[in-house]
């Protein structure tokens, strides 16, 4: 069952990300899956909960970030 969010939190992204956001949903709804944007940024953001929440510094966050500020 999905659930709905009501907290509003803004991301700006690229022109790259964007155009590759909007052809995952498109993706998606010519294999007959509604989905949205919104959707697609929740299951990423709760992934990355998830994740952190049960590997800490091994999180996919965690690398990533670490490989940023090297």
């Amino acid at each position: 069952m999905k659930s709905y969010g009501k907290v509003v939190s803004y991301v700006r992204l690229s022109q790259q990300e964007k155009r590759e956001l909007a052809e995952m949903v498109h993706e998606y709804k010519r294999q007959g899956i509604h989905t949205s944007e919104n959707e697609i940024n929740r299951i990423a953001v709760n992934f990355m909960i998830e994740d952190y929440q049960a590997n800490g510094k091994g999180s996919l966050l965690a690398r990533v970030l670490e490989a940023l500020s090297a």
